[in-house]
């Protein structure tokens, strides 16, 4: 469904306004009755959104307080669906719009796919590139994303106190890598130190250390404790799923053949 912008100037009354093709003409057949006058029971009859100053992209993302580009994602779906009435909307039509408000991300493929794994976003026709927000993404818009910023703030400042290197603080980590399962489908925490130990190889890390394992899966909004890590470690050990190194624990073919094979 196209955008249009649709401006009204006359006597007192001055507005510029983004709505959708549909309602850009119920304005215009409203506006162009020759004659007609409108009774107070028309007029209520108007919806109200029509008749005030719109609230653009950018109102929808500082109003929420959103600030990760996933959050600003989830601001700029209410936009579409508050703002213009669309219940769906496609990816490239969220990346436009950043550009449009000169906001855009350097990633949006990875910003987007958080967004979808955090659950904000969903997709409704992936042949159509068609995407909603979702009920939990509405939730986070509604009750403001500062509180959870500063939940998840307060998480790390604690597993990242000591021990825990630059590079390691720098990932950028999602719950998903190419032939594994995605980390949150992983019910035991000793698979989810293999899958953690065999992300920072990927990104050439060798070896993390149960701090740094307890800063990156908080990352991922779950905890492998530092305190608890020798525990949920010792199976590991005893499988030679994993060696001791300067640096840390490293993961072995054997713990990486584990967690390809679910065995």
């Amino acid at each position: 469904m196209s955008e249009v912008k649709i401006t009204i100037e006359g006597e007192g009354l001055s507005l510029t306004k983004y709505t959708s093709l549909q309602k850009a003409g119920q304005i215009i057949s409203f506006l162009g009755m020759e004659q007609q006058q409108v009774s107070e029971q028309q007029v209520h009859n108007v919806s109200p959104a029509l008749l005030v100053s719109s609230r653009q992209p950018k109102d929808f993302i500082s109003d929420s307080g959103a600030k990760t580009y996933p959050q600003k994602i989830v601001a700029l779906g209410k936009y579409f669906k508050d703002e213009l009435g669309r219940e769906t909307f496609s990816s490239q039509e969220l990346r436009n719009l950043f550009k449009k408000i000169g906001d855009e991300p350097r990633n949006f493929s990875r910003d987007f796919k958080e967004a979808l794994e955090r659950q904000y976003v969903n997709c409704v026709d992936q042949s159509n590139d068609q995407y909603e927000l979702t009920d939990k993404g509405d939730e986070e818009f509604q009750e403001g994303f500062s509180h959870k910023a500063t939940k998840r703030s307060n998480s790390k400042k604690v597993s990242a106190s000591k021990g825990v290197r630059e590079e390691v603080k720098n990932l950028q980590i999602l719950g998903s890598m190419d032939e594994l399962p995605d980390y949150h489908d992983l019910s035991a925490k000793a698979d989810k130190i293999l899958w953690l130990l065999h992300y920072a190889d990927t990104n050439n890390i060798k070896g993390l250390t149960p701090a740094e394992v307890d800063f990156l899966s908080t990352e991922l909004r779950d905890r492998v404790k530092t305190n608890d890590f020798a525990a949920h470690n010792t199976r590991n050990i005893k499988k030679s799923f994993v060696t001791k190194t300067s640096e840390g624990f490293l993961i072995q073919k054997k713990g990486l053949d584990h967690l390809k094979n679910g065995s």
